[in-house]
């Protein structure tokens, strides 16, 4: 069927996206994106098991791993019809779909049609609005919002707090509530489990303190690489060094490392753009959080709802954090810590070097760099 121009917010986008399906009204093609996994993938799995049907999910769906997807391929199959069901729904995780190689015949195939029954979900946690693969899905099928910083993701994570307090009688102040949300970032169901356990910790204790959440909440990858970036920008190797033994020590695999670096340091590099602009005049380096909130985050989410910016940090405490370590870096320089991180990737594919050594190489010239107040690898 012919897609609609609108992108849906949850729930009632959701809800009126499973009734088209209930109508036999489905879209092609669905992307469903946000910061929080949880409820891109939950909305996901209601999307796929209204699709398939109840009892043939198994049958006809086909999904589809991240660092496995071969998009040509994936083309080619959506655009052949199955021998054995009426129409296969492939789920698809969407980290990809931006990057040109991909972009460019998937906004084809989007805007061409499939020629078959078959419908593609994508699941993505960042998406660019600006790209024209997605104004293509857009037009073509549906999708469903849950991007970071919109009102109603907060108004849930915060009434998972509230609630939760409420209900044991509990109670954490503003300081509490966002080293909890750093440390957990804002997977709703850790963030659940979490805050049980603070509340069993404290026992009869009637406040929550940042100290119970330091003692019980275990540090994040997120907030380690925090940590890391902190480290890089204040020019302190040492610093950094013991963020990347402990991402190791967790088990974190390398090229996650460098992904998650990555995307940091793009965060980093499109926050630097906000603040040399006029509306990044309200930055002070010295601001606190609350001031942060009152002065520079409605200019900030002003940007990002016209699509002028790409959805960043999942909540404003992260991006007051991003935007701190943004201060101490430039343009130039983010962009050549971006080539080398590419660099030192494509070396690790390759085999050529030890991966810990050469990680810990970037680290060192990073370091380097800032402590040299140079703008350039």
């Amino acid at each position: 069927m012919a897609g609609r121009s609108l992108s849906e917010k949850h729930p009632a986008g959701e809800a009126a996206i499973l009734e088209e399906i209930r109508r036999g009204a489905a879209s092609q093609v669905y992307l469903i994106h946000g910061a929080e996994e949880f409820l891109v993938g939950e909305a996901a799995r209601r999307i796929v098991k209204e699709l398939t049907g109840k009892e043939s999910e198994e049958a006809s769906l086909v999904r589809c791993e991240e660092d496995t997807i071969d998009w040509k391929a994936l083309i080619a199959r959506l655009r052949t019809g199955s021998l054995f069901e009426r129409r296969l729904v492939f789920l698809v995780p969407g980290a990809g779909i931006f990057e040109e190689a991909v972009s460019i015949p998937l906004q084809q195939v989007v805007e061409t049609g499939f020629g078959t029954a078959n419908i593609l979900v994508i699941t993505a946690q960042e998406v660019d609005r600006r790209r024209s693969v997605y104004r293509a899905i857009r037009k073509a099928g549906r999708v469903l919002d849950f991007s970071p910083g919109r009102s109603e993701q907060q108004q849930l994570v915060n009434r998972i707090l509230r609630e939760r307090l409420g209900e044991s009688g509990k109670e954490a102040g503003r300081e509490v509530i966002d080293r909890l949300k750093l440390r957990v970032g804002t997977n709703l169901r850790r963030l659940a489990s979490e805050i049980e356990k603070l509340i069993l910790f404290v026992g009869d204790r009637r406040d929550i303190r940042i100290a119970d959440v330091d003692a019980l909440v275990g540090v994040s990858r997120e907030e380690q690489i925090f940590h890391l970036t902190g480290a890089l920008g204040s020019g302190d190797y040492s610093a950094a060094a013991v963020s990347l033994r402990h991402l190791l020590a967790q088990g974190e695999p390398y090229m996650r490392i460098l992904g998650s670096l990555r995307r940091q340091f793009e965060k980093i590099l499109g926050v630097r753009s906000f603040l040399e602009g006029d509306s990044g005049s309200a930055w002070r380096r010295s601001m606190s959080y609350p001031d942060f909130e009152r002065r520079f985050l409605p200019a900030w989410k002003e940007k990002q709802d016209r699509g002028e910016i790409p959805a960043g940090d999942r909540h404003p405490f992260a991006l007051y954090k991003t935007v701190q370590q943004a201060d101490r870096f430039n343009s130039i320089g983010v962009e050549s810590i971006l080539r080398r991180l590419l660099v030192v990737n494509r070396a690790i594919v390759k085999g050529a070097g030890s991966p810990p050594l050469l990680i810990e190489d970037l680290l060192y010239q990073v370091c380097a760099v800032q402590s040299d107040r140079r703008s350039s690898l």
